[in-house]
């Protein structure tokens, strides 16, 4: 690959990655939402509820326009929300072939600002991701 086509692939990707944007919509007690926008139009949700405490969600519906599945956008909603609510945990008790992808996905993108745990809950697998 030649340089220049390098770096017309290395612009592309920043205005892809650019016009993609995750807005938490609402945080109203016991239920947060988060939009997700890519080119200025909503293609996907990130839902959650609270069934205690106001700090311990579980997502309960996602979904992403199949078009702009595998951009990670998923993920960076997940993340958006703890660096705006950094004192909550989140769970996804989710078992889909596209949950898993996406939860392993996360796992292999974590850094060092968040932490994963697999637990059992009542017999199921369940994630649990935290700001650290």
């Amino acid at each position: 690959m030649k340089i220049s086509e390098f770096r017309k692939l290395i612009r592309e990707e920043i205005r892809r990655v650019l016009q993609e944007d995750i807005r938490v919509t609402e945080k109203n007690g016991d239920i947060l939402s988060a939009d997700i926008m890519a080119d200025g139009v909503k293609v996907g949700v990130v839902d959650m509820e609270s069934y205690d405490d106001g700090k311990t969600y579980t997502i309960s519906g996602s979904n992403i326009d199949e078009k702009f599945r595998g951009r990670g956008l998923y993920g960076k909603a997940i993340f958006q929300i703890l660096d705006k609510y950094p004192n909550i945990a989140i769970y996804s008790a989710f078992r889909s072939p596209e949950a898993d992808r996406a939860w392993t996905a996360l796992m292999q993108k974590l850094g060092n600002s968040y932490d994963i745990k697999k637990i059992r809950q009542d017999g199921e697998l369940v994630y649990k991701i935290t700001k650290k």
